[in-house]
């Protein structure tokens, strides 16, 4: 699992790819992710599967805050 974070030009924003490693997925069918910014919903913010097997997602975040999060593999699997 990773992150990889891109800020603007105004440093206001920073996009925010995250994605879970297709050893990680172990296989899954879905990954969602789960965090205060999107009200910790489990079914908001789907991951794309890839073609290697991995899951990512994209994401415009505020800068200057912390962000706590949780993927859920699978429906069942934090």
């Amino acid at each position: 699992m990773s992150l990889k974070k891109t800020f603007s030009k105004d440093k206001k924003t920073c996009s925010v790819t995250f994605t879970v490693t297709a050893e990680a997925a172990q296989g899954a069918k879905k990954v969602n992710l789960a965090g205060d910014f999107n009200s910790w919903s489990s079914t908001e913010t789907p991951l794309k599967k890839n073609k290697d097997g991995s899951f990512s997602v994209k994401l415009d975040l505020e800068t200057d805050r912390e962000y706590q999060f949780r993927y859920l593999i699978d429906g069942q699997r934090w």
